[in-house]
């Protein structure tokens, strides 16, 4: 595995990063915040109440799934008795209908 060399950065490559990073620094709400990739970068608060928030919906999503899921579980559990009902019923219907032409 190759070794990485790192180097001391000269006055003039220090200052120029300087210039950079200050020019992404900006003030917000008594706030100083890093302006990275056009956006400003959260602050811890911020990213908590997300995070909070995040979990709430994921919370109530899940809670959806779970009555989808009771609700399938009821709907299937519903045709299987239809399916055998009905089954019954044809059973029937056609013995009814051997008695009849037997009996004629």
């Amino acid at each position: 595995m190759a070794t990485r060399r790192i180097r001391e950065l000269t006055e003039a490559e220090y200052e120029k990063a300087a210039e950079i990073y200050s020019r992404n620094l900006r003030v917000l709400d008594e706030w100083v915040r890093n302006n990275y990739s056009g956006e400003l970068v959260p602050l811890p608060e911020d990213l908590e109440r997300d995070l909070q928030e995040m979990r709430r919906q994921l919370k109530s999503q899940k809670r959806q799934v779970e009555q989808e899921k009771q609700r399938a579980d009821r709907q299937t559990r519903r045709a299987d008795r239809l399916e055998k009902e009905l089954a019954v019923l044809r059973s029937e219907a056609a013995r009814r209908g051997r008695g009849k032409k037997g009996g004629k």
